[in-house]
């Protein structure tokens, strides 16, 4: 007859709830990050992708990735190097320095 402690049950439901918790984050991100995608390539479309205040607030690197990431056929064409340059880096605060510059010398949002 095998022998479950009370301690050995309590464990395991925390490792299942610690598991659970970490997919619900993991989703949350990747929802968040569709989001700020979706923005990021709205406020590319209101100034156009080629003009010249994209290239002030962007970089190449970063014009191509936020192209790229909007156009859902190269969705999984996107390389590791990229995806943990822009986590790092936060795709959130590109977005937002976006805008606000957008706001600040445009007055458009």
């Amino acid at each position: 007859m095998v022998m479950i402690k009370k301690g050995d049950i309590k464990e395991q439901e925390k490792c299942l709830r610690e598991k659970e918790l970490k997919l619900e984050f993991v989703q949350m991100q990747e929802q968040r990050e569709r989001t700020l995608k979706g923005e990021v390539h709205r406020l590319l479309n209101l100034v156009g992708n080629t003009s010249d205040l994209t290239k002030l607030y962007m970089n190449e690197i970063e014009i191509n990735y936020v192209e790229q990431m909007a156009s859902p056929e190269l969705e999984d064409n996107k390389t590791n190097e990229d995806k943990n340059y822009y986590h790092a880096r936060g795709i959130s605060d590109l977005a937002e320095s976006i805008s606000e510059s957008l706001e600040d010398e445009m007055g458009i949002l």
